[in-house]
């Protein structure tokens, strides 16, 4: 009976360990993923930025000394 006992306290354990590992799998997972996201939203702001900027000067005929170089900035966000 003790033995039956300590068997189910074990599988108990083991289930519990592995539903925290599940948990912290995730919690990381997600982690990744906010981090791939604020680096995507800074590229599209300055792509967004950039765009305005050109048209607003080609509307008005004017020049702009911008440039942007957008495989460098790329680049630059993505890999850290």
């Amino acid at each position: 009976m003790a033995n039956s006992q300590n068997l189910k306290k074990q599988q108990l354990q083991r289930i519990i360990q592995r539903e925290e590992t599940e948990i912290k799998l995730a919690i990381a997972q997600n982690a990744t993923l906010r981090a791939q996201i604020n680096p995507h939203f800074l590229f599209n702001s300055l792509s967004f930025v950039y765009q305005r900027i050109r048209k607003v000067g080609a509307d008005s005929g004017e020049s702009h000394p911008i440039t942007f170089r957008d495989n460098e900035i790329q680049h630059r966000v993505y890999s850290g």
